[in-house]
């Protein structure tokens, strides 16, 4: 539902709220951390009205506008109490090639507000370590310490979103609707470990639990 924010079941992919949180304008970032999410949204494209609001996982407001005057926020990824975010684009005439990268404390302190800047509409981005990965709509992934020193760069499909798993980045690509995976060197491993996707925004990666076994079978749940 546009502008809402709903809960499923990890193992059945049952509705547990269809409506967790509504009432957010055009949201496009979310990013969990401990009992807290964190959302990014924007009610304009051009002017410099994007937020990050922070809710609990159980639909609470904690701040709906933790973070304010953010200019077409994308992306979110949290390292500790280091919160990163993209932004498409700080160009009020439309034009793309102003991106930036935001870093901020997960309570809303502004590090630097323009950790990165003169970027090509950054959508996903992800952080593991002292290392942190960028994917543009423009088609590339770049790599940058954490305090924004460019690592390296490389091509690739059009991306929306990023995930790190140990030393392979995964990358959500748009126009060929699939997931890519590299090393975090930037090796291709292969440009569509998912394929046959349709209109694909984002990725997670995480632990998905077996449901546990019917009682009386004797057999034990094992992890995924």
């Amino acid at each position: 539902n546009y502008g809402t924010v709903s809960a499923y079941d990890a193992n059945t992919g049952a509705v547990v709220n269809d409506s967790l949180i509504t009432g957010l304008t055009a949201p496009t970032g979310i990013v969990i951390s401990g009992s807290n999410m964190y959302i990014t949204s924007s009610s304009d494209y051009t002017l410099s009205n994007g937020i990050v609001g922070v809710y609990t996982t159980a639909g609470a407001v904690v701040n709906a506008t933790l973070i304010s005057g953010l200019p077409r926020p994308s992306g979110l990824a949290i390292s500790g109490t280091d919160l990163y975010e993209t932004n498409e684009n700080t160009n009020s005439s439309g034009q793309f090639g102003n991106g930036t990268v935001g870093k901020f404390t997960t309570a809303g302190a502004t590090t630097n507000a323009s950790l990165i800047s003169g970027l090509q509409a950054p959508e996903g981005i992800a952080v593991s370590g002292s290392n942190l990965f960028v994917g543009s709509l423009f088609g590339s992934i770049s790599a940058y310490t954490t305090d924004g020193t460019l690592v390296t760069s490389w091509t690739t499909d059009s991306v929306l979103g990023l995930a790190l798993s140990g030393t392979n980045l995964y990358a959500v690509f748009r126009d060929a609707n699939a997931v890519g995976e590299y090393t975090t060197a930037g090796t291709l491993v292969n440009s569509s470990i998912i394929a046959g996707l349709q209109q694909p925004q984002a990725i997670v990666i995480g632990v998905v639990e077996a449901p546990p076994p019917p009682p009386g079978s004797g057999l034990s749940a094992t992890t995924l």
